[in-house]
């Protein structure tokens, strides 16, 4: 397949669950839309960095998503624009940038052990708190899959802090 049409087929498969996965980061519809946009674009210009052994396009654009996602936060915070308010209104759970932070050096960590789509389930499940049908949408892989991957992390995270 072309670029462009791997690209175009990622957009009509997926968008949506992207769109909400960046809303859910940003709380913000026109940031979550820029993002989309941007991680699009990202996936355009670096292509040629994409394995389709290692991940599916989905996951792939996913992890652009989360990068431009996390960017698009650090510009807000240096601007003097607090999420933390939002994120208390939106869930009723606050959670520190800090804590966010460890929740994804965990992640990497047990994620450094498996393959791309593992990194992107667990992110997706925790830090976006997608759920396992939407996550199963972008990484195509089972529901069953996806359930296993966040048991064995759960597992494991019990192991290195019991």
């Amino acid at each position: 397949m072309e670029r462009n049409d791997v690209i175009g087929k990622a957009y009509n498969e997926h968008y949506d669950v992207l769109y909400k996965t960046a809303y859910a980061r940003l709380k913000d519809h026109d940031n979550a839309e820029d993002a989309v946009q941007m991680a699009f674009l990202k996936a355009l210009e670096y292509y040629d960095t994409y394995n389709p052994d290692k991940a599916g396009a989905g996951a792939w654009i996913n992890r652009i998503l989360q990068n431009v996602c996390n960017k698009i936060t650090q510009v807000e915070r240096n601007r003097g624009v607090s999420m933390e308010f939002d994120e208390e209104l939106a869930d009723g759970v606050y959670m520190t940038h800090e804590g966010d932070q460890l929740l994804d050096k965990a992640i990497g960590h047990i994620a450094e052990e498996s393959n791309a789509n593992t990194r992107a389930i667990l992110t997706l499940y925790f830090v976006d708190r997608a759920k396992p049908r939407e996550i199963e949408a972008i990484v195509g892989l089972s529901n069953s899959r996806i359930d296993n991957v966040i048991w064995m992390f759960k597992k494991k995270m019990r192991g290195l802090y019991a």
